[in-house]
Parts: C-alpha cells; structure tokens; sequence
C-alpha cells in the first residue's frame, strides 16, 4: 500500500528496551533541554554528564554563571565564576528606592569587572549579569545587593 499525501504529525519516538519504556514526542517537547539531557548525547554545554546507569538515572553537573561580589584594593570587583556572560547591568539606588544611575558594560571573554570610581558610596548596587539577551544571573539567588559604603 502507497502513502500518499504530505507528513501531518512531527513525532519523534525514544524505545529504551534495557528498562522497558518508550516516549512518545513532538519535535517541540523533543527539543527541550530535558529531553536532550534524557534521549540524546547532544547536550548544552554547560551540563557535564557525572553518572548514568544506561537508562532512567542520569546526573548532570550543572555550571552557573555565578557573580561574586569582592573588595579588593578599595574597590568593588565582581567575579564571573563561570564567564560565558556579554553584559553586565549596573543599577544604583538610593535608600529609599530612587533610581540613580543604570548603565550597561560589555564584559565578553572578562572573568571579573571591577565597578566604576565614580559611582556614589551611599547608592545600593544591583547587576544583571547576561548574555545577548539571555539573563544568567539577577534577583536574589545570585543577585548581590551591596550597598558600598558597608562594603569598602
């Protein structure tokens, strides 16, 4: 029997017959990070494989680009501890949550930016650490509010 017509479903299948599961998929569910880790070899490059039994147990390392708030020499010194980043985001705020002053610096192939002189001592300090548009670390889980006056 002939198939005729043109492809309506774009499904991808994953037979594990070690451990007796199959997954059945579509190509957006197949192209996640997940299912890369899971069904393929082909994973983004800041998972490392540590462990994997040949099927359901697989452990990944996973490297964050980290920001590290430092004193050093009177100034203020942020550390990429993993520097995959392109920009850094700098935002002052006064005590009562005045905007002050928001500029952005190029830090490709930099593994640490120390802050700018003339940045006022009585101002918090927050950065947005990213890269092309991808945000790898703000917030409070990475995100270091330092007020510089405490810190110098």
């Amino acid at each position: 029997m002939a198939l005729s017509g043109r492809p309506t479903a774009d499904v991808y299948v994953y037979i594990n017959l070690n451990y007796g599961y199959a997954v059945l998929m579509n190509w957006k569910a197949f192209n996640t990070t997940l299912a890369r880790l899971m069904f393929t070899d082909d994973y983004p490059g800041n998972y490392t494989p540590v462990y994997s039994d040949g099927g359901y147990v697989k452990i990944f390392r996973f490297e964050h680009p980290n920001v590290a708030v430092a004193s050093e020499n009177g100034s203020i010194v942020l550390r990429f501890t993993n520097a995959t980043g392109t920009g850094l985001g700098l935002y002052g705020y006064l005590d009562n949550g005045t905007l002050v002053f928001k500029k952005w610096y190029g830090v490709g192939g930099m593994d640490s930016f120390v802050l700018p002189a003339d940045i006022n001592g009585s101002v918090v300090v927050r950065y947005v650490y990213v890269r092309k548009k991808t945000v790898l670390d703000r917030g409070f889980s990475g995100l270091m509010m330092c007020r510089l006056d405490k810190v110098l």
